[in-house]
């Protein structure tokens, strides 16, 4: 996708989201915790890590800036585990509040902007600078990371 409007771009969101939900809803709710996912993850830790980027992405909206945690300065793989690693503490039923309100709050964030924002670099300060060449769109959602992550899921806890 080079250009998309809101209306595509919210409705390819809802669909992944559903998709991936869909997969995490077919593992028992007693095996959210298990560390079987690839670096130790659990189920609960895919779910923080997402609700965690919602969270940034709604504060680069908000912003029209890239902004955000210190965490981005970090690796991949730093900013993952520190993200991980702080949820750890967090219940299971907070993660899932989070991963739910994190979801509502982004998705309310992306319909507040016009489809000249979600494509326009310079609508975003420091956008072009520090991404050369990415539309704002592609900064605020990945399109193969429900994927991704459903794929490890699924291969941890196949149907039975």
């Amino acid at each position: 996708m080079d250009r998309v409007t809101k209306e595509s771009l919210l409705a390819t969101i809802r669909a992944d989201r559903m998709a991936f939900d869909e997969v995490v809803g077919a593992v028992p709710r007693t095996r959210l915790t298990e560390p079987l996912l690839p670096g130790g993850w659990s189920v609960k830790d895919v779910l923080a890590h997402i609700a965690w980027g919602d969270r940034e992405a709604v504060g680069v909206i908000r912003a029209r800036a890239l902004v955000g945690s210190d965490l981005w300065d970090r690796s991949e793989d730093e900013r993952n585990a520190a993200v991980v690693a702080a949820s750890r503490s967090r219940s299971l039923d907070e993660v899932l509040a989070d991963y739910r309100e994190a979801f509502d709050d982004y998705t309310s964030a992306i319909e507040r902007l016009s489809d000249a924002e979600l494509n326009e670099p310079e609508r975003f300060t420091g956008l072009s600078e520090r991404i050369p060449g990415w539309r704002p769109w592609r900064v605020l959602y990945d399109p193969s990371h429900y994927r991704e992550h459903a794929a490890s899921i699924a291969s941890a806890f196949p149907p039975r």
